[in-house]
């Protein structure tokens, strides 16, 4: 993820809603939401992920389950 573009995302939400599109201003909102919601995930998928990304090279290898 890009972190600079998420709070220059959401301090532009502002003007946005002062403009009264709630619409636009509600698509930026829920996208934010769901990218700062990534640390909810338990460990298990991430270090999955680690484990046949960077220590088994599984992608490259053809080898993913």
């Amino acid at each position: 993820m890009n972190l600079d573009r998420h709070p220059e995302s959401f301090k532009g939400m502002y003007p946005i809603l002062l403009d009264g599109d709630t619409d636009k201003a509600e698509g930026a909102r829920s996208f934010d939401e769901g990218c700062f919601a990534l640390p909810n995930l338990t460990a298990e998928p991430c270090l999955e992920t680690i484990l046949h990304d960077f220590k088994e090279y599984a992608l490259p290898q053809g080898k993913l389950p």
